[in-house]
């Protein structure tokens, strides 16, 4: 092989390392993003599983260090792919390798958690799948950090500062908004639709095996619960100690709606039975409690509380703290309302919303740059 010819392949296999890269980390990013509070969860079992309890018991840093991490992988991932800020991003991307993979290798051997928690609920590895990738990763990023000026830039140098500022007001606001809703985009197995009687009861599907419901006295409610039929609003709480109390109003207006049209209203928590029993006391004697495990309630919704309708089994709507219809909304029956989600037919769907509301302000730059590169050969053209 030649030297140019050799400068060439070189050149291309740089500049496939660096596309690559930037796709695991956007991606990785963008997941941790679309489920913040589920990557806080990943973080305190981390936090647990290392002695670190002041950590863990933090839930608000750790939502905070989950958000931290989204947004660093995410316009790590933009400015490689878009080759901006070569050096900056190359060398950030090395040092984080650098720690990333010897900690994974540790975490593979001693196995503290079952699953690294790097692509969220979206894609589950192993702690030695997560090292093995981790090491492929490694060999890429230091292959273009040795040969950054190979990387060929996407976009002019003039509207760095502006795809900064663009980049970095997407991932905020796309986060912010999963954590005050529930995720736009749902990669748990408890997505609204999926029905429960079938997938608990009769198919024993392998992810709900975990889902066990039970009464004060211990006995197993799971088939009563899911064979109910008509609708059954469960409102969510993991640990009624951490219940938000700004929600109260919203959820005695829920237990009198639900007296009026003889649904079931049962709320769900792992608290243990004294807590329970206060609570019940405080709020209203005749209220339905059940218990279940608190890792399967957060995975079924990520927020305390949170209010899950169910139809004969089936999930037909799930709706955060922020989102629980308040009075003046339940004013019919449930079927005459516009809450229920399982089958609305959207103009857009949401995964399609997502990737219009990230992809169009980067086509409207990409734009820009190609005015930019017009102007300059019309501006050398015309000298």
């Amino acid at each position: 092989m030649s030297r140019k010819n050799w400068h060439r392949f070189l050149t291309v296999v740089i500049n496939l390392f660096r596309v690559i890269v930037a796709f695991v980390f956007l991606f990785s990013g963008f997941v941790k993003a679309t489920d913040p509070i589920g990557t806080a969860i990943k973080l305190q079992e981390y936090c647990t599983s290392f002695g670190m309890d002041f950590l863990s018991q933090d839930n608000s840093l750790l939502v905070i260090l989950a958000l931290a991490q989204a947004v660093v992988e995410f316009i790590l991932g933009v400015y490689l792919l878009l080759g901006i800020y070569r050096r900056g991003s190359t060398v950030t991307l090395l040092v984080l390798m650098a720690v990333l993979t010897p900690f994974t290798l540790y975490v593979a051997i001693t196995n503290p958690v079952s699953d690294c928690g790097c692509f969220g609920d979206a894609v589950h590895l192993t702690n030695w799948q997560t090292f093995a990738k981790n090491v492929v990763l490694l060999f890429m990023v230091i292959m273009v950090v040795c040969c950054r000026k190979r990387i060929i830039p996407f976009v002019t140098s003039l509207t760095d500062g502006l795809i900064s500022a663009v980049t970095l007001f997407l991932i905020i606001t796309y986060s912010a908004y999963n954590v005050y809703h529930l995720p736009l985009l749902d990669f748990r197995p408890y997505k609204e639709g999926v029905n429960l009687q079938e997938k608990v009861l009769l198919e024993a599907d392998a992810d709900f095996l975990n889902f066990w419901v039970s009464d004060s006295e211990g006995n197993d409610c799971t088939q009563d619960l899911l064979e109910h039929q008509g609708y059954s609003f469960v409102l969510i709480s993991d640990f009624l100690e951490d219940f938000d109390y700004t929600n109260y109003d919203r959820v005695t207006d829920l237990i009198e709606y639900t007296r009026s049209y003889g649904y079931r209203f049962v709320i769900l928590t792992s608290s243990e039975s004294a807590v329970v029993e206060q609570w019940r006391q405080e709020m209203d004697p005749s209220v339905e409690f059940m218990s279940a495990d608190d890792a399967v309630l957060k995975t079924i919704i990520r927020s305390n509380p949170g209010l899950v309708i169910l139809k004969d089994g089936r999930i037909m709507s799930k709706f955060s703290r922020s989102d629980i219809p308040k009075d003046d909304v339940l004013i019919a029956s449930v079927d005459s309302l516009d809450i229920l989600n399982a089958d609305k037919i959207l103009a857009l769907p949401t995964w399609a919303f997502v990737l219009f509301y990230m992809l169009v302000p980067f086509m409207v730059i990409g734009l820009i740059n190609v005015g930019i590169v017009v102007f300059r050969r019309y501006k050398v053209k015309n000298k």
